[in-house]
């Protein structure tokens, strides 16, 4: 025998919402958690590269001073992209509108989880629940795209506020080099 599957109300959509919004958060604050370590790692590795008079162990210094703020600029884009799918949430749960956006924040998770710092468990772990679900809700809500919306213009919409968090950790590395 089959069984269709129960159409979610508005009230159970607004719950799966609500639970978005807190892996969203989650991930904004563990990954501002592991952005602020890398920092302090990095400044100590600054102040010991200055010290050291061999030249063999500053350049392993160098490169590994080189791949933490790589790692650093990574986290800063995370937490800004994920900082965004928070806000969307947000704005989609008080206004009860635009829950087209799910579409959107979809697309910026799938390119978050395309990350290497998804393999820190911590941050895999609350890209996944948001992964599944975006898309479980998605399913159930029956999103329809507003008019002269399509697919490729959501891609394009999430790419475009993934490049503007690029230049937003940008800022957010530098206002952690100016804090005491």
């Amino acid at each position: 025998m089959f069984f269709r599957k129960r159409k979610k109300s508005k009230e159970e959509i607004k719950r799966d919402l609500a639970r978005l919004l807190i892996y969203a958060k989650q991930g904004i604050i563990r990954s501002d958690y592991f952005l602020h370590k890398i920092h302090s790692k990095i400044e100590d590795l600054e102040l010991k590269y200055i010290s050291i008079e061999d030249p063999q162990v500053k350049a392993v210094l160098r490169k590994e001073l080189s791949q933490l703020r790589r790692l650093e600029t990574l986290l800063a884009k995370f937490s800004i992209a994920l900082e965004v799918v928070a806000t969307k949430i947000e704005t989609i749960l008080l206004t009860g509108t635009a829950i087209w956006n799910l579409v959107v924040i979809k697309e910026i998770i799938k390119e978050l989880k395309k990350s290497e710092l998804t393999s820190i468990p911590e941050l895999g772990l609350v890209i996944e629940e948001l992964a599944n679900g975006t898309l479980s809700t998605i399913n159930n809500a029956e999103i329809i795209l507003p008019e002269g919306y399509s697919d490729i213009a959501l891609k394009e919409e999430a790419a475009r506020i993934l490049k503007e968090a690029e230049v937003a950790a940008e800022a957010k590395i530098k206002s952690l080099e100016e804090s005491p």
